[in-house]
């Protein structure tokens, strides 16, 4: 299935004939989710400065010193405010990853239409943008839509509508074409 099939996204190659293709989404989405830590991380590196002022200030006989730390304080409180927030969305999309690599099915699905976008001001070739339909089993025809950057399919041959394509399928909902 994986050798005959056109996959957009070319690191699943050789992966779709095991179970290995599993592990290897959820790798790709818990690296995802891992780089967004630099917005947790912003505001504790800050908020070391607004500290440094404030012990100053204790010390400082104008206070001055401590009116900046304080306003640097009140400033970027409001950003840590929203950080249980995220780290509960954080948490609900690894539970849904982790679902999604567990429970997913491979299954055969169509391109419908697949073109080249070309971007002028961007420093790679290309993008390859497939539009593919897949039937789930309870018989729900679904259609979704992916794009990738393929810089070695700028000059090649790209796959004609009815090819097929490997879509991992979770429920009549959630789908990802490979």
């Amino acid at each position: 299935m994986a050798h005959e099939s056109f996959l957009l996204d070319r690191s699943y190659d050789g992966l779709l004939d095991s179970d290995a293709f599993r592990a290897h989404y959820l790798r790709g989405a818990n690296r995802r989710l891992l780089s967004a830590w630099s917005i947790v991380l912003l505001p504790f590196l800050t908020l070391i400065p607004s500290l440094i002022f404030l012990v100053i200030g204790l010390f400082d006989p104008q206070k001055a010193y401590f009116g900046v730390s304080a306003g640097m304080a009140l400033f970027f409180s409001p950003v840590f405010l929203f950080i249980p927030t995220w780290l509960r969305e954080e948490r609900k999309s690894r539970e849904f990853n982790r679902r999604f690599a567990q429970e997913c099915q491979k299954l055969t699905g169509r391109v419908v239409s697949c073109v080249r976008k070309v971007y002028p001001k961007q420093a790679y070739g290309g993008a390859v943008e497939v539009v593919y339909t897949v039937r789930t089993p309870s018989g729900v025809e679904l259609k979704g839509t992916k794009a990738m950057e393929r810089g070695d399919l700028l000059n090649a041959t790209l796959p004609r509508p009815g090819a097929p394509v490997v879509v991992l399928v979770l429920d009549d909902k959630w789908h990802l074409m490979v």
